[in-house]
């Protein structure tokens, strides 16, 4: 869970080195309330600080690049509110540390005598300090301010009685966002997430001048446009694929619903999108050479049955406008007609096409079969 939930609970993992005894590993649980200010609802800029603190290394967010970083932030979500849905998730709880004492440092905690510490609470700020585990030698401390663990860690180790400090690791995995000014990273994880997730996409973005840019390639399976079985032609329906947002042909200008169809980076969603996915597709599942246009089936050959598909759903006219690739519709505008002809016959290779394979070039005589099989089957649909 990230900070800023308060309605939720964590699971917080200790890990002790030093004490062989029973604390090998203690898994305890700590709800948000009883967390420090940081990362509740009254502040706004928790995530910014959470990353300046992971990205400066200081023991707290430097102010210029909390503000530098909030500011971004803000920016890239209100171009690419899709990207409000992925927040920054630390690593460890922010303001916290596990302090290990010694045996004597145990005994003087518990009589109200162990001070050793104190000189560190005149400067931090004195912690709400918990005792869950002093069963096993280890007391969290965990202060008011959003201070960095791992630096708290190295304050508190070198502490006459204590043995060792260390941050609060959180375990799991989920979304998360990772700064380095100007950069942006979004990362969208699933599956199986407690144990650390086993599916990720990811958003580049380049923040400039006031000016969200987004990276290309930014995404290894960016071609999985709805994230369901890989690359394949579900990415290009016209319900929530390449297709859905409109003429590709005419080109349709990327906004906040349709940018990550932008696989080229030119503001636009058109044909060198859907060309740059053939190739990308290809490569994720496994092939050396881009899917051809004619392909219906993306079985790396134009032959009878890709065909077959394309004259089905043949359009003189060009009336219909909600064919997928399967049905012929190789570039995107809809309609299945000439245009898409073409792609085929100049692709036809019913022996395969690839860095293995030569393409043959299609006769005239066969190009002819095609046309006189179209215009046939058309010419009887029009008589009934």
């Amino acid at each position: 869970m990230r900070i800023g939930a308060p309605n939720h609970t964590e699971f917080v993992l200790a890990l002790s080195p030093l004490n062989a005894t029973v604390l090998a590993v203690a898994v305890f649980l700590s709800s948000a309330p009883s967390q420090t200010a940081f990362g509740q609802s009254g502040n706004a800029k928790w995530e910014a600080e959470l990353l300046a603190l992971e990205l400066s290394g200081e023991i707290l967010p430097p102010v210029d690049l909390t503000n530098k970083i909030h500011e971004d932030l803000e920016l890239i979500r209100e171009i690419y509110p899709p990207m409000s849905s992925i927040s920054a998730r630390p690593n460890w709880v922010v303001g916290e540390v596990l302090v290990g004492l010694t045996d004597d440092a145990v005994n003087d905690f518990r009589n109200g005598e162990y001070d050793a510490w104190d000189p560190l609470f005149v400067d931090l700020g004195t912690p709400d300090i918990s005792t869950t585990l002093l069963r096993f030698g280890t007391v969290r401390l965990s202060f008011d301010q959003p201070y960095h663990p791992d630096v708290l860690a190295q304050r508190f180790a070198n502490v006459n009685g204590i043995d060792y400090a260390q941050s609060n690791g959180i375990i799991g995995g989920g979304n998360d966002v990772e700064a380095n000014p100007p950069l942006y990273t979004f990362y969208e994880r699933f599956g199986d997430c407690p144990a650390g997730c086993i599916h990720e996409e990811s958003w580049l973005f380049d923040v400039s001048n006031d000016m969200v840019i987004p990276v290309v390639g930014s995404s290894l399976d960016e071609c999985d446009f709805n994230s369901r079985n890989g690359c394949n032609h579900e990415d290009l329906n016209n319900t929530d694929g390449l297709y859905s947002v409109g003429d590709l042909s005419a080109g349709v200008p990327v906004d906040s619903t349709n940018f990550i169809f932008d696989l080229t980076g030119d503001s636009m969603v058109g044909v060198a999108d859907l060309t740059q996915w053939l190739s990308k597709a290809a490569s994720f599942n496994g092939y050396n050479t881009p899917y051809r246009r004619g392909d219906t089936n993306f079985d790396m050959d134009v032959d009878i049955t890709d065909f077959h598909a394309l004259v089905t759903n043949f359009d003189f006219d060009g009336d219909t406008n909600h064919n997928d690739w399967p049905e012929g519709n190789f570039d995107g505008d809809g309609d299945v007609d000439i245009t898409d002809f073409d792609y085929m016959a100049n692709n036809f290779s019913p022996i395969g096409y690839g860095s293995t394979n030569s393409i043959p070039e299609p006769s005239a005589s066969f190009l002819a079969l095609i046309g006189l099989l179209v215009f046939l089957k058309f010419s009887r649909v029009v008589r009934t």
